[in-house]
Formats: structure tokens, C-alpha cells, sequence
């Protein structure tokens, strides 16, 4: 439809151009009464019409509103996150955008909101300036963005980079893949596909890794909790070969239990994100690091054995997934 606007743009532009350098009929040989026009005038005209309709009717937009401020007390509901924190805009450079917290200063990488503003505007906090600012960098356009407005700390990162591969502020990261796994997408939520299992983000949790996934670095809980789901997680894979060839019933039951978490931690390591909107038809979820460990070790426990693994899918934190699971259950009953 683009580019429908722009050859009408030309085509008019040609027209016009035509009769100011002397191309149309000169006044004194113009016959006093109507004439056809020629075939070359008659077939620019009808593609100015065409491409200028064309133009004219597209289908309108739906934009998602950014939250209002209204009701907002800015009481820090994470004392590690600052979640809950209400900044202000000090500075906007394009998609650069400076943000001031007199109080609870959010983590590098987490989701800011900007409030009250046309539309949904979301901001990734990528540096720390010192005197309770930071830098972010803008997922959409900031026109109209101004000095003073509202910005919401969320206090939440993304779900399963941050689980099995957080990535080294200033480090140098590598994704492998073939076209269309969400490369380019996951690039654009940090700073802001679909695999054979449909699960999205498209990240091989096997094969990703980072130096950062440490003790020493992340602490016992998170380092232990992403150990134990790569280990599922390779356990299962090790018993496909078995279950192609003589199917689930000739499993032990300990290894009927083992594929039914890893298939619950491969579903819930997917994850709306707010720029693939359009394509999954979900809305957008932050999920924060401290309940995605948690919710995770819990999988791995054994804590929601009960629920069915289509409830961990493209969902937000583990309450979403229980609510899905009780929702999932009733229809089944109706």
C-alpha cells in the first residue's frame, strides 16, 4: 500500500510537471469544443485515480494506550527491582530516552512504561548515568515524548534469556539460527520466528549458554534452577529416541515424569513479546527474573505435576499458568 502512495505521488507529480513545461496543447490550437482525451493522458489519469484510492483506503490502525498515572502511588513493591517506582523523562534524544528516579532505580535490561502517552511506549533501561538516572532505549517512536512525563518501573526483564542465558552488560553475544527463528525480534525486544515446536521465543535452550551463567555471578537459587532445567531438558532428548521407537507406555514412571515436566519447561519457556503482537495475537508479557527462578524450580519439584502442559504456553508469570490450567479444565467440563 506504500508503494501504492508513492506512484500516486509521482504520477501526479508528472502531470503536473507536464502542463508547466509545455507538454499540454497550446491555447491557440485547442479545438473550442471537448475532445478525447489522448491514450498516454488517458491512462496516467487512471492510474493517479487508481493508486490514490488505493491510497486513501486503508484500514485504520488499532494502537494500544500507554497506562495512566491516575491511581499510581509509586510505593516500590521490590526493593531489588524498584518495581512499582515512578520516574520522570529528564532527556529525549530520538529512541535515546533519560529517566530519573528519585527512588527505587531499576536494574539494567528491565521493561520502563512511559504513563499517560498516546500510545504504549515502552522503554529498555540499558545504562546507569549515576545520580538516580538512567539511559533507555525507546520500542517505538518518541514524538511528543517530553521532559517531565511519568515512566513506570516494571521491574521485569525477559523470561527465558535471562533464566538460561543472561546476557553481560557490555559483552559480546552470538545468536545462531536459521531464517525466521526470531533473531531479529529478540535483538529487538532487549533493546526495545517460530521453531518446529511452535514455542516462541525460538531459543534452543541447550545450546545457549552465556560465561555469566555462574554461581559467583547470578547466586545459588538462579545458577541451580537453570542446571536443573537444562538437565530435564537433555534428559527428555536423550528418551525421544526411545519414544519414536516403542512409545511412551514402555517408560519407567520416573521417565514418564521426567518428559511430562520438560514439556511443561519447554511451553513455559516461551513468551508473548510486545513487538510480535501482530504475528501470535497475544499481548506482550514481562515476567520478573525472581518469580521466573521461582516458577521454574517449582516445575521442577513438582509443584504443578497436576496441570496440563498446554497452560504453561504463552503465558506470563506461574499465576497466569494456573489460571489458564482452572480455565482450560472448565470448558473441558462444559
Amino acid at each position: 500500500m506504500a508503494t501504492r502512495r508513492a506512484l500516486a505521488s509521482l504520477l501526479q507529480s508528472c502531470a503536473r510537471r507536464s502542463h508547466a513545461t509545455g507538454f499540454a496543447t497550446p491555447r491557440r490550437l485547442r479545438p473550442s469544443v471537448a475532445s478525447r482525451p489522448s491514450p498516454t493522458g488517458f491512462l496516467l489519469s487512471r492510474a493517479v485515480e487508481y493508486t490514490t484510492t488505493a491510497a486513501v483506503t486503508v484500514a485504520p490502525t488499532t494502537t494500544q494506550r500507554s497506562p495512566s498515572s491516575k491511581g499510581l502511588t509509586g510505593k516500590i513493591t521490590d526493593e531489588f527491582t524498584g518495581a512499582g517506582s515512578i520516574g520522570q523523562v529528564c532527556q529525549v534524544i530520538g529512541a535515546v530516552v533519560d529517566v530519573r528516579f528519585d527512588q527505587g532505580l531499576p536494574p539494567i535490561l528491565t521493561a520502563l512504561e512511559v504513563l499517560d502517552y498516546p500510545i504504549r511506549l515502552v522503554l529498555e533501561v540499558a545504562q546507569h548515568l549515576g545520580e538516580n538516572m538512567v539511559r533507555t532505549i525507546a520500542m517505538d517512536g518518541t514524538e511528543g515524548l517530553v521532559r517531565g512525563q511519568k515512566v513506570a518501573n516494571t521491574g521485569s526483564p525477559i523470561t527465558v534469556v535471562d533464566l538460561l542465558a543472561p546476557y553481560q552488560r557490555g559483552g559480546k553475544i552470538g545468536l545462531f539460527g536459521g531464517a525466521g527463528v526470531g533473531k531479529t525480534v529478540l535483538i529487538m525486544e532487549l533493546i526495545n520466528n517460530i521453531s518446529e515446536l511452535g514455542i516462541y521465543p525460538a531459543v534452543d535452550p541447550l545450546d545457549s549458554t552465556s560465561r555469566m551463567l555462574s554461581p559467583h555471578v547470578l547466586g545459588e537459587e538462579h545458577y541451580n534452577t537453570a542446571r536443573g532445567v537444562q538437565k530435564v531438558l537433555q534428559n527428555y532428548k536423550n528418551l525421544q529416541d526411545i519414544i519414536a521407537i516403542l512409545g511412551m507406555d514402555e517408560l519407567s514412571e520416573d521417565d514418564k515424569l521426567t518428559v511430562a515436566r520438560a514439556r511443561k519447561i519447554q511451553r513455559f519457556l516461551s513468551q508473548p513479546f510486545h513487538v510480535a503482537e501482530v504475528f501470535t495475537g497475544a499481548p506482550g508479557k514481562y515476567v520478573e527474573l525472581k518469580e521466573s527462578v521461582s516458577s521454574f524450580q517449582g516445575v521442577l519439584d513438582g509443584k504443578y505435576d497436576d496441570l496440563s502442559e498446554q497452560s504453561f504456553y504463552m503465558v506470563g508469570g506461574i499465576e497466569e499458568v494456573i489460571a489458564k490450567a482452572e480455565k482450560i479444565a472448565k470448558d473441558s467440563a462444559s
